[in-house]
């Protein structure tokens, strides 16, 4: 699983130290530190001749992300 934007990046920031203490709540941490300062670069995507633009991508070969959540 790879995140560009503001999933890599919250991923990117975690505290071993948090995390170890924390467990799952680490990410969630992470991820509300990052929406106070959070300033995404535009992105885009090339996809079978088709520009596409957007602010993050996760790419995965997973039934779920972030816990429950599924995949298309």
């Amino acid at each position: 699983m790879a995140g560009i934007g503001f999933d890599g990046k919250t991923v990117h920031d975690i505290s071993a130290a948090v995390k170890k203490k924390s467990g799952k709540a680490a990410y969630i941490l992470s991820g509300i530190k990052n929406l106070m300062d959070y300033s995404p670069n535009q992105l885009f995507y090339n996809i079978d001749g088709k520009e596409y633009a957007g602010f993050s991508s996760i790419t995965c070969k997973a039934s779920k992300y972030g816990g429950n959540f599924k995949s298309p």
